[in-house]
């Protein structure tokens, strides 16, 4: 049996904002996600190489965490 502590929660974020015009994708100036359950330890981020790791807070209280990102690219996982 596998402790519960060791569970990870993994959060995968793809950004669709395509500038047509521009050819590429726009990063999100700012992500507020809202999650339950998670462990308390602080999440990890990971985004494809040559992509820039977005900011991180995180914000705990009793019915979960807030997760604020900015400068979110393509492609991010968050894991708790």
């Amino acid at each position: 049996m596998v402790s519960a502590q060791l569970l990870l929660s993994w959060i995968h974020i793809l950004n669709y904002n395509y500038d047509s015009e521009a050819d590429r994708i726009l990063p999100f100036e700012q992500l507020e996600l809202k999650v339950r359950d998670v462990s308390e330890k602080e999440p990890e981020l990971f985004v494809p190489e040559g992509q820039s790791v977005p900011s991180c807070r995180i914000r705990r209280d009793s019915d979960g965490a807030v997760i604020t990102l900015k400068a979110v690219g393509l492609y991010t996982v968050i894991a708790f």
